[in-house]
């Protein structure tokens, strides 16, 4: 089984880590592509506070649209993990799905700015001895 990561949305290809190592897989079909996209638009919408009672609609959309493209990166790159399957990743974000039907997960991107050494001296988290 193996797990699918897609730069830039699909079109600058990815890799496809598996039991037999890591191996480089071309850019996507524009109509895959299109599919991992809008599973993309509507995850974080899917996710919101603000917009009240749609947000599940939008969610069920959501599953329902990555449980369509997931099945064709399945048919391109063969079998998949059941947990983290395929990840994408483009410049306004990025979502994870499995092959078990579960709703995509998004993750924010790019990623938060974690703090630096001097912050964690200075807020006191670390001894400057330690060092």
């Amino acid at each position: 089984m193996a797990t699918v990561i897609l730069f830039g949305g699909g079109d600058g290809g990815g890799l496809v880590i598996g039991p037999d190592g890591i191996r480089p897989i071309p850019p996507f079909d524009p109509a895959v592509m299109r599919q991992l996209r809008a599973v993309c638009e509507l995850v974080p919408v899917a996710h919101a506070r603000r917009i009240g009672g749609i947000r599940s609609e939008i969610g069920q959309l959501a599953s329902k649209l990555a449980n369509l493209a997931v099945p064709q990166v399945e048919a391109i790159v063969g079998e998949l993990d059941e947990q983290r399957s395929v990840i994408f990743l483009d410049d306004d974000g990025g979502w994870y799905c499995g092959t078990t039907g579960q709703p995509p997960i998004p993750f924010p991107w790019p990623p938060r700015k974690g703090p630096d050494l001097d912050g964690l001296v200075t807020g006191g988290v670390i001894d400057s001895g330690m060092i």
